[in-house]
């Protein structure tokens, strides 16, 4: 394919100049979108059509809110690839609990505290309060995140239940209530995941953004990242 000199051949995030700006909206007008000169999650996705960036498939599962006293809810959570028609930057739910998503990569993989910083931001610009970091729920966030990278996929969650349906872990955690998002093979910038992939669907948003949460940990292992909500600390 015939490539435009006046675009980049990468993929554009984060803030940039004026200069930049003018070529994204001329990138906007050449191929019918809203112009804005914001290189959003739409002309991102219509930038790596045309510019063959890179892509994969990757999976999220998400946990609802475990409070010991309930019996565990039971969930299947099935991680797959998606076809090659998957529409670009549109969760696709697979399971109940499991959704897929096709999007572009980043030049490299958010750590922990990007992505607490940009989750605080996005949850405060959608009226929910900022979250305390918690380092109990870090340290338990990471083990997640390894875990995943020495699977190879996500676990269904089934670590997750098996660890906080033990009340003696619940303790040492020191929250009564907790919850879980999950992510595999992402390799994106903190605001990215946040807005792009866990505000996807309606229930990975709901989840980070609900106003019931007061503290989090998050771990990141390679491009593997777990959140681990906190809150009715004990």
């Amino acid at each position: 394919m015939e490539k435009d000199n006046l675009y980049p051949s990468g993929i554009i995030s984060g803030y940039y100049g004026n200069q930049t700006m003018q070529a994204v909206k001329q990138f906007q007008q050449k191929y019918g979108l809203e112009i804005n000169g914001n290189f959003d999650l739409v002309t991102l996705n219509k930038f790596n059509q045309v510019y063959g960036g890179g892509d994969r498939q990757y999976y999220l599962n998400l946990i609802p809110t475990i409070i010991p006293t309930k019996p565990p809810i039971n969930q299947s959570v099935i991680s797959q690839i998606i076809d090659g028609n998957q529409e670009w930057g549109k969760a696709k739910q697979i399971s109940e609990y499991s959704w897929i998503m096709k999007v572009g990569l980043d030049d490299r993989m958010a750590t922990a505290k990007e992505i607490f910083e940009a989750l605080n931001i996005y949850r405060q610009t959608n009226g929910s309060g900022a979250l305390t970091w918690d380092e109990g729920l870090a340290l338990y966030a990471l083990q997640r995140a390894q875990d995943f990278s020495n699977l190879g996929r996500l676990d269904s969650h089934e670590g997750f239940k098996n660890y906080v349906n033990n009340i003696d872990n619940l303790k040492k955690l020191n929250f009564w209530s907790v919850g879980e998002n999950s992510s595999y093979g992402y390799k994106l910038h903190g605001v990215h995941l946040i807005e792009w992939v866990y505000a996807g669907d309606k229930p990975h948003n709901d989840n980070q953004l609900n106003p019931k949460w007061t503290h989090i940990g998050i771990g990141v292992d390679g491009n593997q990242t777990d959140l681990i909500f906190g809150g009715n600390k004990m």
